[in-house]
C-alpha cells in the first residue's frame, strides 16, 4: 500500500503504476523502482489530503478498510518477516538513514533473506551433513555412494523454493556446495590414507634365460648321436605389496 500523506496535489489512480513505469539512465533510480515491482507485485495507491479538507474523512475511511480488509504476514521476496527481523530491517532503516540519508530497499533484501533465512539454513544443512559424514574405520572401495551432498543440497533448494531473489539462492548454494566439498573431501582423504595402507606382501620370483647352446654328445658308443641342449638362467624376485 502506498500512500501520499496530506496530499494537495490531483492525483490518478494510475499514477504509481505511471511511475513506476519511467526509465531511468540513473542505475540507482531505475533499480529503486525495479525492485519496487518485484517485492510488491499486487499493489494499491491512496492519497489522504490535509485533516479538515473536504475529502479527508472519506479517503481515510477507504484507507483504513483496505489496510483491515487485506492485512497479511509481512513477506520480503515471499520471504515471512518475524519479529526479530523486524526488528533488524528497522534498524538497518535508521542507520542508512545516518549514512546517506537513503534508504537501500537491496539492503533491506539481503539482511531479510540472505542473514535472516539462507545463512541459518547452511547453518542447519551443515550440521546435518557433519552428522551424516561417513565415519570411516577402514578404506571403503564403495565411498562414493555415501556422500551426502547431492541430498542436502536438494533439501536446501526445497527449502528455499519460495524465495524469488535468484541472485540470493544461488549466493547461499554456492557457499553450502564448497562447505560441503570441504567435508567430503577431507573424508575422502582418510579414505585414501586407509586405501593406502597394506594389507598383503608376496615375494615373487622368475628365472629368465640367458642364454642357450646345443652340442653332440659324439663318441662311438649309443649316446653319440644325441644333442644335449645347454640353458642358462639367472634368478630373479622381487616383493609384492597388496594395498586395500
Amino acid at each position: 500500500v502506498f500512500v501520499v500523506n496530506k496530499n494537495t496535489l490531483r492525483y490518478e489512480g494510475s499514477a504509481l503504476e505511471k511511475i513506476l513505469e519511467q526509465k531511468f539512465d540513473d542505475a540507482g533510480r531505475q533499480e529503486l523502482r525495479d525492485t519496487v515491482r518485484e517485492c510488491f507485485p499486487d499493489r494499491s495507491f491512496f492519497t489522504v489530503p490535509l485533516m479538515g479538507m473536504p475529502a479527508f474523512d472519506d479517503n481515510l475511511k477507504s484507507l483504513r478498510e483496505h489496510l483491515v480488509n487485506r492485512r497479511k504476514n509481512l513477506q520480503m521476496g515471499g520471504m515471512p518477516v518475524a519479529g526479530r527481523q523486524l526488528a533488524g530491517v528497522m534498524e538497518l532503516i535508521v542507520e542508512e538513514m545516518k549514512k546517506s540519508e537513503e534508504i537501500s530497499v537491496p539492503s533491506m533484501n539481503r539482511y531479510v533473506i540472505f542473514e535472516g533465512f539462507l545463512m541459518p539454513l547452511i547453518h542447519d544443512l551443515m550440521e546435518l551433513g557433519r552428522e551424516q559424514m561417513p565415519e570411516l574405520k577402514d578404506y571403503d572401495p564403495a565411498l562414493a555412494k555415501r556422500n551426502p551432498t547431492p541430498a542436502l543440497l536438494q533439501r536446501f533448494d526445497e527449502s528455499c523454493a519460495h524465495i524469488r531473489y535468484s541472485g540470493l539462492k544461488d549466493e547461499a548454494r554456492q557457499q553450502l556446495e564448497m562447505k560441503l566439498r570441504d567435508s567430503w573431501q577431507w573424508v575422502e582423504a582418510k579414505n585414501e590414507a586407509f586405501g593406502n595402507e597394506v594389507c598383503d606382501t608376496v615375494q615373487e620370483t622368475r628365472e629368465p634365460e640367458i642364454s642357450r647352446s646345443k652340442s653332440v654328445v659324439g663318441g662311438a658308443g649309443l649316446l653319440k648321436d644325441v644333442v644335449v641342449t645347454k640353458q642358462l638362467c639367472r634368478e630373479e624376485g622381487r616383493t609384492v605389496l597388496y594395498r586395500k
